[in-house]
């Protein structure tokens, strides 16, 4: 097996990140904010090695990359997406019906990045049409999954729930929106105020939860260190290794990216076996989840559909 092989390194961290919904709702069950909090240190303790291998290898400073901007926009990467997410699992009850609610980030990212950059970016009226079915696609599978197929606002199902997902999608749309400007060169740095960030930003919420460090078991410190040092830690080192590894070798990086599209169905099958939620079986869940698909393939490959449309079409 090639470990270089960006093929290889996608698929390991969709694997892990498939595992995420899992792990984060079994962090509602226990102490949440504690929990979280510990899983902060591990990712800190993974980012902290990524910035020195980094800085090693490149036989320079990183911190002169620093930016202060760092800190606030590192936020919402971590505590402003993953507590809104905890309150949106706690909320809903379940695993599946939040994941669906997590997998609308791509399409707050496209919104996001559009806004921040276009005046950098032009667009074609093509590529923005894409965008807004991306948009409207996804909008239909969150009503399909919010009112179990009832299309009825009056029966929203939980729409505490509802919100708290979609501000945490949001968060994470607007770092992920922020982090395409950030170059390769400042990612360890950037990573590394963020997370640095978002443990001080931690600490309020955790002094409620203090009588909880008494009552820690063994498996509360593996879900934290799982959630923490693998799927906010080594999977995100792996992601920028294996689209950085496609550049060097001259593979498609759409080719990897793609992969993320087997995010949403993959992280249901988890959650369907792990936690035996039925919601996998039920007819409106199953199409809000194939609407979820659609709309973050829309959303995140608008401008190649658009040009394949544009070629498609007759001339005059």
């Amino acid at each position: 097996m090639n470990k270089q092989s960006p093929y290889v390194l996608g698929a390991l961290t969709i694997m892990a990140w498939s595992f995420g919904a899992y792990l984060v709702r079994l962090v509602t069950l226990s102490s949440p904010y504690v929990l979280t909090f510990l899983s902060f240190w591990f990712t800190l303790l993974v980012l902290g090695g990524y910035f020195w291998q980094q800085a090693r290898r490149n036989h320079e400073s990183l911190w002169q990359h620093f930016r202060w901007e760092y800190a606030v926009w590192g936020l919402f990467g971590y505590v402003a997406y993953l507590v809104p997410q905890l309150w949106s699992y706690q909320a809903l009850g379940n695993a599946s019906e939040a994941a669906i609610l997590n997998y609308t980030w791509p399409i707050f990212a496209t919104l996001f990045a559009t806004i921040m950059y276009r005046k950098t970016q032009q667009r074609s009226p093509m590529v923005a049409i894409v965008e807004y079915t991306a948009l409207l696609v996804g909008f239909v599978s969150v009503a399909i999954v919010a009112t179990k197929g009832a299309f009825d606002p009056q029966r929203l199902v939980n729409p505490s729930g509802l919100a708290w997902g979609l501000l945490a999608s949001a968060a994470y749309g607007l770092f992920s929106a922020y982090s395409a400007k950030v170059s390769q060169a400042q990612t360890p740095v950037f990573l590394l105020t963020a997370i640095l960030a978002s443990i001080v930003a931690m600490v309020l919420l955790v002094l409620h939860e203090l009588t909880a460090l008494t009552v820690f078991t063994v498996n509360d410190i593996v879900v934290a260190a799982l959630l923490g040092g693998v799927l906010n830690g080594v999977a995100y080192v792996t992601w920028t290794t294996a689209l950085n590894q496609a550049m060097v070798q001259g593979i498609r990086m759409s080719r990897i990216v793609s992969l993320v599209f087997l995010l949403p169905l993959l992280t249901v099958l988890v959650v369907t076996l792990l936690l035996g939620e039925p919601f996998l079986f039920e007819p409106y869940f199953v199409i809000g989840l194939v609407l979820i698909i659609i709309s973050s393939v829309l959303a995140q490959r608008a401008e190649s559909i658009a040009q394949r449309w544009q070629r498609t079409r007759p001339t005059e």
